[in-house]
């Protein structure tokens, strides 16, 4: 590596009193010479590189820092190679608008020639679920839910870092959106899972001997599944109990307490504390005309109303204090839960007129919203919010054939989204 003013010129046979030429050039193959400017150019000092006091380049700073945080390794598959910290380097260099151009010479190079492990590890995207699968999850009915969340237990035992992320990812969200017998089935898996950690090379090396099990191949035995085994069979047992309390006319009891009506039925109302936001869940169980609940804070007198509420929604709440909920029908499930929840991007899908959960801003700061369902509008309103106090940080309306947008999350590091009058993917865009 040429750390220096025209160090591009050492390809023409200039610096011959360093010998550049023998040193760079020589007879072997397999060789990369990378140059911080062109044979014309300056090549500019910047800030010290960490643990040292001399003024570093800015070309070596962004080499260095590429391959010490592992924002090199820019297709995530765990190698910074040196393709990898060229590019890295060359665009933080263009982002600084430095005036150099870093060059990169191949001699005889094959292949790719690795640098470094990144100590970010791999990056794994989440698999698709079946369709199956998730028209499950989605069904009105939760003992067919109940279903969908014990098959995801297979998921998320697999050895496919991918699919036990999809499983990991599809069970948050039955937690943070469903009833509280559906929700609590899918807490359970999820407690008995080991907590996610980064994901090492010889994890995504072990992978392709699960996908060549899926055809036949023998699979190592792993004394977890059975764990997992024995929380699925409890996961079934509780969709026999909830199809009985749906025979016999009773629901799932809201959280934070309530007055349940003599005739059966959910509670039509609660009274329950929060200090940090959280979240409203209202499910149109069997209400007559759609569900309406009030949340009031006691102290205040202070309202929030949401009317005419059919199917599962949930909303994101920033009222505190003492508070009590009230709704105009038995057939209304209420259920507030601590927190503005937590998702890993992508977010499969979003109901129209909900709140998603909460979810970490992306280094880039931008998400992309798909439109996956106009549900026979004109258009679709789509606005990012600060999970900490709600408020809006970009919005956009969608209108039909357009499909997505990007919005900006303007440097905070949670978010949520809300869709009104669609339904909507959200990723990292």
């Amino acid at each position: 590596m040429l750390d220096c003013c025209f160090s591009g010129a050492f390809a023409q046979g200039a610096k011959a009193a360093l010998a550049l030429g023998e040193r760079f050039h020589g007879h072997g193959r397999g060789r990369v010479v990378l140059t911080a400017s062109r044979a014309s150019e300056y090549s500019f000092e910047g800030d010290p590189v960490p643990g040292s006091a001399m003024p570093g380049s800015v070309f070596t700073r962004a080499l260095v820092a590429g391959i010490r945080t592992g924002a090199a390794d820019g297709d995530h598959d765990g190698f910074i190679s040196v393709d990898d910290a060229y590019t890295y380097a060359f665009d933080q260099i263009r982002a600084a608008d430095a005036q150099q151009t870093p060059q990169r010479w191949l001699y005889g190079a094959e292949g790719t020639i690795l640098l470094a492990r990144s100590p970010a590890g791999v990056t794994i995207a989440p698999a698709e679920l079946p369709v199956a699968l998730r028209t499950g999850l989605d069904s009105s009915l939760p003992t067919i839910r109940l279903g969908a969340v014990a098959a995801l237990a297979e998921w998320l035992t697999d050895d496919d870092p991918a699919r036990a992320q999809a499983a990991r990812n599809a069970l948050g969200q039955v937690v943070d959106t469903d009833v509280p017998s559906v929700a609590a089935a899918a807490q359970a898996l999820l407690d008995s899972a080991p907590p996610p950690g980064k994901v090492e090379l010889d994890d995504v090396a072990s992978v392709t001997d699960t996908r060549r099990a899926r055809r036949g191949w023998p699979r190592r035995p792993r004394g977890r599944r059975l764990v997992y085994a024995a929380v699925a069979a409890v996961v079934l047992a509780a969709a026999g109990t909830t199809a009985a309390l749906l025979i016999s006319g009773r629901g799932d009891s809201p959280a934070g307490g309530g007055d349940s009506p003599a005739g059966g039925g959910h509670a039509t109302s609660g009274i329950f504390t929060e200090t940090t936001p959280w979240r409203l869940q209202i499910w149109d169980d069997s209400s007559a005309h759609g569900c309406t609940v009030v949340v009031t804070q006691t102290a205040t007198g202070l309202k929030q109303r949401y009317v005419q509420v059919h199917d599962r929604k949930s909303f994101q709440m920033h009222i505190t204090g003492q508070l009590r909920w009230e709704s105009n029908d038995s057939g209304c499930a209420v259920a507030p839960q601590s927190g503005p929840g937590k998702v890993t991007l992508p977010y499969s899908k979003l109901e129209s007129g909900s709140d998603s959960m909460a979810f970490a801003s992306p280094s880039s700061g931008k998400i992309a919203v798909s439109v996956v369902d106009y549900q026979g509008n004109d258009s679709c309103e789509v606005e990012l919010r600060d999970a900490h106090d709600g408020q809006t940080l970009d919005s956009d309306k969608v209108a039909s054939g357009v499909g997505s947008v990007v919005l900006e999350s303007n440097g905070q590091p949670l978010v949520y989204l809300a869709a009104n009058y669609c339904i909507v993917r959200i990723a990292a865009g």
